[in-house]
């Protein structure tokens, strides 16, 4: 299948953008010397390296406020930061961080190469968690997230966390916009009916 130049540059730009916030944000929670900051970003290691081996999309959204909402819910968590006195013990962190990483880690073995921050079609995943809920990934981000905030309870990393959980909601649902123009999401769709949590969301 041929590709335009501007799915291509689309597709090059976003990897090369998460890769250097990411190299920022690990470099930042190193320098804290907790150990616990830096297992925070963990998840983000893998997503980098799934993203730069992915499928080219088979079609990517250019609109603009797809962009602004990608990048506001997965790079913006990026600028969070060590700082604050933690509001949890490292035990208690570890029982939010570990079912998130546990949750993102089966997401994205079961896109593998799917995987993408922007909304795009890259072939529909149907097995693995994803025969579960639609979104699984956005609860294991949830929970690694909100322990993270409540180890570094800033201001600005309250900030953060409000806005990339608004962020989150509203790029589901764009995505599944895009992708509701594939016949085979239409009938994922109506066989999986809840998209994050079974039974209640």
């Amino acid at each position: 299948m041929k590709f335009t130049v501007g799915v291509r540059s689309l597709d090059l730009a976003e990897r090369a953008v998460f890769v250097a916030a990411l190299a920022l944000a690990l470099a930042a929670n190193l320098a804290s010397h907790r150990l616990i900051n830096v297992a925070g970003v963990a998840n983000d290691l893998l997503v980098a390296a799934l993203i730069l081996i992915r499928w080219r999309p088979r079609d990517v959204s250019k609109a603009p406020g797809d962009w602004l909402l990608a990048f506001g819910s997965s790079l913006a968590v990026l600028a969070m930061r060590p700082g604050g006195a933690p509001l949890i013990g490292t035990g208690w962190a570890l029982a939010l961080v570990l079912p998130g990483w546990l949750i993102s880690l089966a997401a994205l073995l079961s896109l593998n190469r799917r995987f993408g921050i922007v909304a795009a079609n890259r072939g529909v995943q149907t097995r693995g968690v994803y025969a579960v809920v639609r979104h699984p990934m956005y609860l294991g981000y949830f929970l690694t997230h909100t322990a993270y905030v409540l180890l570094n309870p800033t201001r600005l990393n309250l900030a953060i966390w409000t806005a990339v959980g608004g962020c989150q909601v509203a790029r589901m649902l764009r995505e599944e916009r895009l992708l509701i123009a594939d016949p085979q999401y239409r009938a994922y769709r109506v066989k999986v009916r809840f998209r994050v949590v079974p039974g209640l969301i």
